[in-house]
C-alpha cells in the first residue's frame, strides 16, 4: 500500500516537472519570437555619377538609376533614384532607405536609365548589390554591403557612374571655321594669279593694231583684184 502511495506521488512529480519544463520553454521561445519581431535594421545604398568631357554650353544634366531585386528573398519593388549635375565633376545621390528584420543575403541590380541627349555617352555598367543582414552580439541586426561591377571578381564599396560628353560642337566650329578660312585663302590666291583686268591703256593699243590690221587686209585684198582687172582687159 505504502509502495503504490509512493509510486502515485513519484509519477506525479514527473508529470509536474515536465509540464512546468514545457511551459517555461514555450513562454521563453515566445519571448524570444518576439523580440525576433522587433528587431530592425535600414540601410541608404548610394550612387555617384562623374562626368567626363567638355559640357560646352549644357548648365545642367538630371541622370537616373535604378535598383530591383535579384532574387525572391530580396523581393521588394524597384526603386529609383536621380542625380543631377551642374558642373563638370563627381555628383553623388542615394535610393530611398530600405529596411530588414531577418537575417540573410539580400541582392539587387543596380544600373542606369539610358536618358535622350546626344551629347552624353551613357555608362552601361551594371552592378551586383548584395546586402548582408546579420546578428550582432548585443541581440540586435546589422549590415554589410558590397558590389561587384560587371560580373568581375573583385568586390566595390562604391557604386560609380562615368558618363562622357561628346566633344562635337567646339571639334565642328573649329573645322567649319578652318575650312571657310582655307577655302577663303585659296580663292583669293588663284584670283591674284590666274586672271587680271585689263588695264584701259592696253585696251586701246589692242582696238588700234587690230584696225590696222584690218586696213591692210583690205588694200591687199584690192590691189589683187585690181592687177587681175587689167589683165583681163589686156
Amino acid at each position: 500500500m505504502k509502495r503504490s502511495k509512493i509510486k502515485g506521488k513519484w509519477i506525479w512529480g514527473v508529470l509536474s516537472t515536465t509540464l512546468a519544463i514545457i511551459f517555461l520553454f514555450s513562454v521563453k521561445m515566445t519571448a524570444v519570437y518576439a523580440a525576433e519581431g522587433e528587431r530592425e535594421c535600414t540601410i541608404v545604398i548610394p550612387v555617384s555619377v562623374e562626368m567626363k568631357g567638355n559640357a560646352g554650353n549644357i548648365k545642367s544634366e538630371v541622370f537616373e538609376y535604378a535598383l530591383e531585386p535579384a532574387d525572391e528573398n530580396s523581393s521588394t519593388e524597384a526603386v529609383f533614384s536621380e542625380v543631377e549635375v551642374t558642373q563638370e565633376g563627381i555628383t553623388k545621390g542615394s535610393f530611398k532607405e530600405m529596411r530588414y528584420t531577418r537575417p540573410g543575403d539580400y541582392k539587387y541590380t543596380v544600373y542606369q536609365l539610358k536618358g535622350e541627349s546626344k551629347d552624353v555617352i551613357y555608362d552601361g555598367s551594371v552592378y551586383e548589390v548584395t546586402v548582408r543582414v546579420v546578428n550582432t552580439q548585443e541581440g540586435g541586426l546589422a549590415t554589410e554591403v558590397w558590389a561587384v561591377k560587371d560580373q568581375s571578381d573583385q568586390k566595390t564599396d562604391e557604386i560609380k557612374f562615368i558618363n562622357q560628353y561628346k566633344e562635337t560642337t567646339t571639334a565642328t566650329t573649329e573645322a567649319i571655321n578652318n575650312t571657310i578660312h582655307h577655302t577663303t585663302t585659296n580663292t583669293i590666291t588663284k584670283s591674284s594669279i590666274g586672271t587680271s583686268s585689263p588695264k584701259t591703256g592696253d585696251k586701246s593699243n589692242v582696238m588700234l593694231w587690230g584696225g590696222i590690221a584690218i586696213l591692210s587686209g583690205l588694200c591687199v585684198f584690192f590691189f589683187i583684184f585690181e592687177g587681175k582687172r587689167r589683165k583681163t582687159e589686156e
